[in-house]
Parts: C-alpha cells; sequence; structure tokens
C-alpha cells in the first residue's frame, strides 16, 4: 500500500512539474498567413500557417495560444488575417487571448511549376533519365514579423522563403511552406535559445535533461559545448562566456522530461554538466 502511495504522490509531483514549466512558457498567436500572391488563395495561407505553428511549439521555449481563443478574438477585432493587423491591435488581441506574442505574416510569393530539372535531364538523357527527377517544384516566399503584444513592437523582422520538388505539386508546395518556415524557427531560437544539460554518459549514449515537453524532437542534431572563460566588457561586467563545440549529438528516443542521445561526433571528452544546444 506504501508503495501504491508513493507511486501516486510521484505521478502528482511531476504532473505539477509539467503544469507549472509550460505555464511558465510565454504564448504565442500564430495569425493566419495573409496572402498576396495571388496563387491559391486559401490553400497556401494554410499551410504556412501551419508549418509557423509548429515551429514554435516544437521550440520548446514557448507554447502556442488555442485556435478557439485566436477564432474568437479575431471575429471581435473584425479581421481574418494578418494582413487586418496595425495599430493599437496587437495589444488589444494580446490582452483577449493571453498572448504575449504575435506572429503575422504575408506571403509574396508562391507557385508550384514543373520542375526545370526534369526538363534538362530529359534533354540530355531522355526518358530513361527524366523518370527519376520529380515533376514539380514549389516555392514560397513571405515576409514574417514576431510583435510583443504589450508594446505592439516588432522584436523581429524576417524574410523566409523556400523550395522543394516533388511527383506532387501540392506536396512540394508543402514542403516549401516546411523549409521557409524552419528559417523563421531559426530566427525564433535567437531571442530565446534552447539549451539542456547533460547528466549521464554511457559510452556513446549521453543522456540530456530536456524532453518532448521542451520541444526536442527524435532524430534531429544537437550540439555539446564546453563553457571557457568569462567575456567581460569595459566596466568589469560579465557579458558571455566563450563556448567550444566539442561534439555532436543525434537525439534517438524522447520522454516527456527527458532524452537519450547517441554521439554523432566528438573532438573532446564528453562529461557529465556539459552543454548542449541546437545546431545552428
Amino acid at each position: 500500500m506504501k508503495i501504491f502511495f508513493r507511486v501516486i504522490i510521484a505521478a502528482l509531483i511531476l504532473l505539477v512539474g509539467g503544469n507549472a514549466a509550460e505555464a511558465a512558457k510565454k504564448v504565442v498567436a500564430v495569425m493566419p498567413m495573409e496572402n498576396t500572391s495571388g496563387y491559391n488563395q486559401h490553400r497556401v495561407a494554410e499551410m504556412l500557417t501551419e508549418e509557423l505553428t509548429n515551429v514554435v511549439y516544437h521550440s520548446g521555449s514557448f507554447t502556442v495560444a488555442e485556435r478557439t481563443q485566436l477564432a474568437h478574438a479575431m471575429r471581435e477585432l473584425g479581421f481574418q488575417n494578418s494582413g487586418m493587423v496595425s495599430g493599437n491591435k496587437e495589444v488589444e488581441f494580446g490582452q483577449m487571448t493571453g498572448a504575449q506574442y504575435m506572429v503575422v505574416g504575408k506571403i509574396t510569393l508562391a507557385s508550384v511549376v514543373n520542375n526545370p530539372t526534369k526538363q534538362g535531364i530529359g534533354a540530355i538523357f531522355g526518358y530513361a533519365g527524366q523518370k527519376y527527377v520529380d515533376a514539380y517544384r514549389g516555392k514560397v516566399s513571405a515576409t514574417v514579423r514576431f510583435i510583443d503584444t504589450n508594446t505592439g513592437v516588432d522584436v523581429f523582422s524576417t524574410q523566409i522563403d523556400g523550395s522543394s520538388s516533388d511527383n506532387n505539386g501540392e506536396v512540394a508546395l508543402h514542403e516549401a511552406c516546411h523549409e521557409a518556415a524552419q528559417k523563421f524557427f531559426r530566427e525564433l531560437d535567437k531571442i530565446n535559445p534552447f539549451s539542456a544539460v547533460i547528466v549521464d554518459v554511457d559510452g556513446d549514449t549521453v543522456y540530456i535533461d530536456r524532453g518532448s515537453a521542451d520541444g526536442i524532437r527524435q532524430g534531429e542534431t544537437l550540439e555539446i559545448v564546453r563553457e571557457g572563460a568569462p567575456i567581460k566588457n569595459r566596466e568589469g561586467q560579465i557579458i558571455a562566456v566563450k563556448q567550444t563545440v566539442i561534439g555532436t549529438l543525434t537525439v534517438q528516443q524522447v520522454n516527456p522530461d527527458h532524452a537519450i542521445c547517441r554521439v554523432k561526433s566528438r573532438t573532446g571528452t564528453i562529461t557529465n554538466g556539459a552543454i548542449v544546444r541546437r545546431k545552428g
């Protein structure tokens, strides 16, 4: 019976701890993209919005505002997409949804065309070579803003683009949106970079103290860094710490509060306490 109660108490601690960690994350409202490209207006906007939502969620630093909250606030404020967000509406929107940040954007280019590489291969090698090349190439380009809803000021604004090929045109376009969203993710990671700590090393198997609750994904590559001497400004204040990359890890298994990784490369000794970050 005592063992049973211990298990229940441990489970409750994990649940409360997980909820507290989730609550501590800043909430981001990912607005439906405005599409001014003239191509397949609804579908391409839906694709890019979906991909941007995924990267915010998987960043590990933020949580995403619920769609029902967004839909209600959008109806109340009278707009359908990012292009209608202006003036003091960012602040009002944040107050209505509880979001500290907003992602808004405008798609300026979207297209699916016959893959020119396939045509070139066909001209040289004929059908025998052509059949190994994807038929379509999808492209997308957008301007995306990350806004602080407390002030209405841009934290950053960036141009993202992507291209991909596939034998299915819609898949090619979706993959292009995915590539573009990854570029936004890299900008997002600069303002609140992910880091973890190695808690155990067993040969080439490494355990880190961050998991799916922090956005870690199976298959991604992480860098191991060794911290060195502090860097100080003229007033003697520490403004940074020197970091040297000593290896890379591949995430093999993800749990809510930790992940198991495999050493991919190393240039130094990997020990407990080393810092792990996403590969830049």
